[in-house]
């Protein structure tokens, strides 16, 4: 039932990616989705990856990081 929100969120969050695209608030909320959700877990990757790049986030991001490096057996 909770991954039904997830999903959800995630369209909703794909949407707003599109109207404002590489903000990093939004990105931070989709790897999320696809960090809980049950589903393929290192999608979140490549939002992770972009918001180090960008050199402004909390240091939750690192744990998020590494969750998805770990799906992705790295």
């Amino acid at each position: 039932m909770a991954f039904e929100h997830y999903t959800c969120a995630l369209k909703e969050l794909m949407v707003l990616d599109k109207q404002k695209p590489k903000n990093s608030k939004t990105y931070e909320l989709i790897a999320e989705c696809y960090l809980k959700y049950d589903g393929d877990r290192t999608k979140a990757l490549p939002y992770l990856e972009f918001i180090v790049k960008e050199g402004k986030f909390d240091t939750e991001i690192y744990l998020m990081l590494g969750l998805a490096y770990h799906a992705n057996e790295e």
